[in-house]
């Protein structure tokens, strides 16, 4: 006859057992990371000059925030620099230091963001212009997906803040970006932006007939691969111009319609640009955002602090050095990396 106790035990550690795999795991932290723009520093200038116009982070920066905990660096480059004409060959030595910083960032388990720090333009003139016909965006994604296909630390960041451009045009040729991207046959995450800077406060607001959240969730990857790009700074106007912000949940506030958009619609976003002042209400602006974030992280992939450079020195919101004794922000940051 058997054992009624040891039955009894046997009960229960089945009945745990079962229920601890069938609980759902909690979702990661959002990927933690910042934003190295020296590349794509005074974009208006063409081709311009390194280390004097432009400039490329040291390994010792990689280095650096690998060490302080940050898994992805977005990366600012300008699309004139490595393509000086269109529909032309890449500029040799621009493109060997970007591949030089992706095996930089690689070696320290670092996820690289190529943004075109570009707002969708090429030499002041707009993609969609006769000066730049969509077509050129598409040959420019082409090549640079041939170029880093399966370098799996990559992820390509289709244009920094376009603004011109509706939201229904721009989505057109987001998704051409797209398609160009994946014939050529590269597999790894695209991140698509939204016109009027990309602003996650005003992703449901219409810019022309449509708003970018309309128009964005038809974009089509056969990868099922891509990710939403948003903005958000916390001043009066989402500028970045400003220090000062409007209040300590402003920036929950401004993020709430978007991550339930990204829900409603079963995707993920990346918050690509966001800063908070020195001030206390930024502090608590900056660490309440943060805390949003991760308590969504189900819909949110990761963010990139805006910014980090040595030729920043004095600027409102850099944190260069990774020293969080020399940084009220990056002190907040460091509690949010995992």
């Amino acid at each position: 006859m058997r054992n009624p106790k040891s039955y009894r035990v046997l009960l229960l550690i089945v009945s745990f057992l079962t229920l601890t795999y069938m609980m759902p795991s909690r979702a990661e932290a959002p990927l933690a990371g910042v934003n190295f723009p020296g590349p794509g520093i005074a974009g208006h200038v063409f081709p311009g000059q390194k280390d004097k116009t432009y400039h490329f982070p040291s390994e010792q920066d990689v280095k650096s925030y690998a060490d302080f905990g940050f898994k992805v660096i977005r990366l600012a480059f300008t699309w004139e620099r490595l393509q000086p004409e269109l529909n032309k060959g890449f500029n040799a030595p621009y493109l060997a230091d970007i591949d030089k910083f992706v095996e930089q960032a690689a070696k320290y388990d670092l996820l690289v963001v190529l943004d075109v720090h570009n707002y969708a333009r090429y030499k002041g003139e707009f993609i969609g212009s006769k000066e730049v016909p969509v077509e050129a965006f598409e040959d420019f994604w082409r090549r640079m997906a041939k170029h880093y296909i399966g370098q799996e630390h990559v992820i390509f960041g289709l244009m920094n803040e376009p603004f011109k451009q509706d939201a229904k045009t721009w989505s057109e040729m987001a998704q051409r970006g797209v398609d160009a991207i994946r014939e050529a046959g590269a597999v790894q995450k695209i991140l698509v932006p939204a016109t009027y800077y990309s602003s996650a406060a005003r992703w449901l607001h219409k810019h022309g007939e449509f708003s970018n959240g309309q128009v964005l969730k038809n974009i089509k990857d056969p990868q099922n691969n891509i990710v939403f790009e948003a903005h958000q700074y916390l001043d009066q106007y989402s500028t970045g111009l400003d220090d000062k912000c409007v209040s300590s949940k402003v920036g929950v506030e401004r993020l709430t319609a978007f991550t339930k958009w990204l829900r409603d619609n079963g995707f993920q976003g990346f918050l690509g640009e966001f800063a908070a002042g020195k001030s206390d209400v930024c502090q608590q602006a900056l660490n309440n955002m943060l805390q949003y974030m991760q308590d969504n992280s189900d819909v949110w992939y990761g963010w990139t602090y805006w910014v980090a450079d040595p030729w920043f020195e004095g600027y409102r919101f850099n944190i260069y050095p990774a020293d969080s004794s020399k940084s009220p922000q990056l002190k907040v940051l460091e509690s949010f990396i995992q």
